[in-house]
């Protein structure tokens, strides 16, 4: 389910909604200190979540071979809140994935530098990898899976000029849609 994208500026902040800025952690602590995080100042951050319903592997966005894979630690929790009307729910942010347990894959590819992250929403801790560093991956190719539940999955893009395709915030896209283009 697509929940938007946003331009990383040279500070990493993201313009969330009209006129709100939301200053995001920094890359370097989402990828946890790689060697890559300075190459995607002033490129594309993206976030799609998944339901517990739905598919839960991972597939490379685009072909190019792996430069770093890592499982990153980090925390295992549900921030739940309660609305206006006293329903409980879960967060709908776009900074608990800066701490949560969650996987690292950085992709030197014909549009540049991908990472992909796999994000263990809430209680999920199960981020896991079935490709090693090295290795040359086809757009599609499957890199890991969930172990269990909705997770989330960031995706970043060294260039600026990547043309989201996808718009519909809220929207379920599956495996194989067009999400973006390189111009």
């Amino acid at each position: 389910v697509y929940r938007g994208s946003w331009k990383l500026s040279e500070t990493n902040t993201i313009t969330v909604s009209k006129g709100n800025t939301y200053k995001i952690d920094k890359i370097e602590t989402l990828l946890k200190h790689s060697k890559y995080a300075d190459r995607f100042k002033n490129g594309i951050f993206t976030h799609s979540y998944l339901t517990v319903l739905t598919y839960h592997r991972y597939h490379t966005p685009v072909r190019g071979t792996i430069l770093e894979k890592k499982e990153l630690s980090g925390d295992v929790f549900a921030n739940v809140t309660r609305d206006k009307q006293g329903h409980l729910g879960a967060s709908d942010g776009t900074d608990y994935q800066f701490t949560q347990e969650r996987g690292l894959l950085v992709l030197d590819s014909p549009v540049g530098l991908v990472a992909c992250l796999p994000i263990g929403m809430d209680v999920i801790s199960s981020c896991t990898f079935s490709v090693d560093e090295g290795d040359y991956l086809n757009k599609g190719d499957e890199f890991g899976n969930f172990l269990f539940g909705g997770s989330d999955m960031i995706m970043l893009f060294e260039r600026d000029d990547i043309d989201i395709q996808v718009t519909e915030i809220g929207k379920l896209y599956k495996l194989g849609q067009v999400f973006g283009k390189a111009k």
